[in-house]
């Protein structure tokens, strides 16, 4: 979670380098594999890169460039659904 918003926010950008898992799991007290899961969720959302021996890399902003012009559509299928933004924003919290 804090991985994602630091790259919503911008703190983490493309190109840069996660810990190790070892020594991010050792920071955090939690199982080594805790972490390598984490990893591989990412990696499955297309945010980061997992290359053995070169580690955990932050991916390009393709894929929030991707939500937002999916929120785009969204907001226009919302209206002509005639549904307004706390309706709309609660169906998107149902995913999330």
């Amino acid at each position: 979670m804090q991985t994602k918003k630091a790259l919503s926010t911008g703190d983490l950008a493309a190109g840069d380098k996660l810990p190790p898992a070892r020594q991010l799991a050792e920071s955090l007290d939690v199982n080594m594999h805790t972490v390598l899961k984490a990893y591989k969720i990412l990696a499955e959302q297309d945010l980061v890169s997992i290359r053995r021996g070169r580690g955990v890399t932050v991916r390009s902003s393709q894929s929030l460039d991707r939500v937002k012009i999916l929120a785009e559509q969204l907001a226009v299928e919302a209206k002509i659904a005639s549904l307004d933004a706390s309706q709309t924003i609660q169906l998107v919290k149902e995913y999330l």
